[in-house]
């Protein structure tokens, strides 16, 4: 669709709270135009992307690797080689899904004819109003709404650590991100994604 100058209602985020809020609105209200904007410009936000999905996707492949070399303790000998871990291909199946996951919320919101979707970033200049920069061109728009649902979800923070070594700190969105297979690696932090990462690592034969 066509970038207009008006809107009933402005979404910025196209994560697990924007998304739902403008399709919900779009069905609700076939009549009213709605903006839906999102930096990265695919729908599915922190959780699809760099977080609870794909570490889901990998934690799938580790335990298939793992149980995999754990079928002799069941008295099952496999004639063939020991199972070899291509971690490529490990990442190939995790952006496999996602887009996948990706594209049929793009369909779904599609479908409704009263959304348009753009790849940008949002900057309020009033109650009613925001400066939007398309990220593929650089071109700004002004664009004016009635109702606002702001879903830009957190950020990734990076504590002050002294010492060497920092250029390879992580957070969960470069290691899921990264085609890199680490051979050692230290996780800080016992939330969920934390304990996941350990689990898939662990699947993996890392330390």
């Amino acid at each position: 669709m066509k970038l207009e100058n008006k809107y009933d209602l402005l979404a910025i985020g196209g994560g697990p709270a924007g998304t739902p809020s403008a399709m919900e609105y779009a069905t609700l209200y076939p009549n009213k135009k709605i903006l839906l904007v999102d930096k990265l410009g695919k729908l599915g936000g922190e959780c699809l992307f760099e977080g609870c999905i794909p570490s889901k996707i990998l934690l799938k492949s580790g335990e298939e690797y793992l149980n995999q070399n754990k079928v002799i303790d069941f008295g099952i000998k496999d004639s063939n080689e020991k199972p070899k871990l291509i971690w490529e291909d490990v990442v190939r199946r995790k952006v496999n899904i996602l887009e996948k996951r990706n594209q049929a919320a793009l369909d779904n919101l599609n479908s409704l004819g009263n959304i348009t979707f753009i790849k940008g970033i949002a900057k309020f200049i009033d109650k009613n109003s925001v400066k939007i920069k398309l990220v593929e061109t650089d071109e700004e728009k002004i664009i004016t709404f009635k109702k606002a649902v702001i879903g830009t979800g957190s950020r990734t923070f990076i504590p002050p650590f002294k010492g060497n070594g920092l250029d390879k700190v992580w957070t969960n969105n470069e290691f899921f991100r990264d085609l890199e297979h680490p051979k050692t690696l230290t996780i800080i932090g016992d939330g969920p994604i934390g304990i996941e990462l350990s689990q898939i690592l662990a699947n993996l034969d890392l330390k």
